[in-house]
């Protein structure tokens, strides 16, 4: 034989008072979370304009003067922390606004609707957080090649080689003023000839030994 059920008795104040309590804290941290977001999403949004200003002014173009798959591996990094900037601000626009959905009136308890809504806006905000540390992690690294790894000859680095038919005189170039070839050779002297004299001029990563 099944026990019967019986009434329970009539709550008192105090658990009244602490249900009350629970019940506007399940209200409010819906309210609460979306306003941290909104919050973050203003810092993220300034994380976002670092990455991309500094991408285009300093580190995008120091990648083309680096030296083969240092400068392909730097470009990757600093496009996984763009990426990462970008979805870490829309992370944090979910966790502010949420996202659009059909409205469900039928059978529908608004609390625990609250309360899912609420879980999903802090983990949108966590994943907007962490990815916001990815993405400065990243930018530092690609940074860090750039001040580190080999960069490859640039026109200030490459030598000149003039052959004026009885010579072959190798150096930096200077100037090429009225038709006159003006350059430093690789001793550090000052060589200069006519240039509708000159039988070749070739640019060089080096002077031959």
């Amino acid at each position: 034989m099944s026990p019967q059920l019986k009434p329970g008795g009539a709550a008192s104040p105090a658990q009244l008072a602490a249900s009350k309590a629970s019940v506007a804290e399940r209200a409010a941290e819906l309210d609460l979370v979306r306003t941290a977001a909104g919050k973050w999403q203003a810092g993220l949004a300034g994380l976002l304009g670092l990455v991309t200003g500094s991408s285009v002014l300093t580190v995008g173009k120091a990648v083309p003067d680096m030296l083969g798959a240092w400068g392909i591996l730097t470009a990757v990094i600093l496009a996984a922390s763009i990426t990462t900037a970008v979805w870490s601000i829309y992370s944090a626009l979910r966790a502010s606004g949420g996202t659009p959905s059909p409205a469900r009136t039928r059978n529908r308890n608004h609390g625990v609707e609250r309360h899912r809504q609420a879980r999903g806006a802090a983990a949108d905000l966590a994943s907007a957080i962490r990815a916001a540390i990815v993405s400065l992690a990243l930018f530092g690294g690609a940074v860090a090649l750039t001040w580190f790894a080999p960069s490859g000859p640039s026109a200030n680095d490459q030598v000149v080689l003039v052959d004026d038919g009885s010579q072959t005189v190798c150096g930096s170039l200077e100037a090429v003023l009225d038709g006159t070839l003006f350059l430093t050779d690789s001793v550090g002297e000052p060589f200069k000839a006519a240039v509708e004299d000159l039988e070749s001029v070739t640019v060089a990563d080096i002077c031959p030994t």
